[in-house]
């Protein structure tokens, strides 16, 4: 057991390798999705849970957030009904989109939610309105 230990002991790990990791993942899905043709002749992007019809997951409130971060329009109104904070559609709309795009698509403190600039494009097309 003690030998177990002392190999777990010297494991380390390289955070400045991680920039390097997620661009090269990126680059990777970015070479596996394509853009298919809807029945409407409107592209959409192909993926487990990007596209049309359900727009990954997110509810109605989720949409009209990050239609509003995309547009850069108001949103207050949205998180001052009972039981929704801006932090918890936050997290609700990057655990759902994290299939789509393997990474967070907002940043920020829970006060001042942003876009990750790498993603409004795609994001734009998801979500056109």
């Amino acid at each position: 057991a003690g030998e177990k230990e002392r190999a777990r002991a010297e494991i380390e790990i390289d955070l400045s390798r991680l920039q390097g990791i997620r661009a090269a993942a990126l680059a990777t899905r970015d070479r596996l999705m394509v853009e298919e043709e809807d029945d409407a002749g409107a592209p959409q992007i192909s993926g487990e849970k990007a596209g049309g019809g359900d727009r990954a997951g997110l509810d109605e409130t989720e949409r009209r957030l990050l239609s509003c971060l995309l547009h850069g329009r108001a949103y207050g109104r949205l998180v001052q009904s009972p039981g929704l904070g801006l932090p918890v559609l936050v997290d609700s709309i990057n655990d759902k989109l994290f299939d789509v795009f393997g990474d967070t698509v907002i940043t920020g403190d829970g006060a001042r939610p942003e876009l990750v600039a790498d993603y409004i494009e795609t994001l734009k097309e998801m979500f056109q309105e």
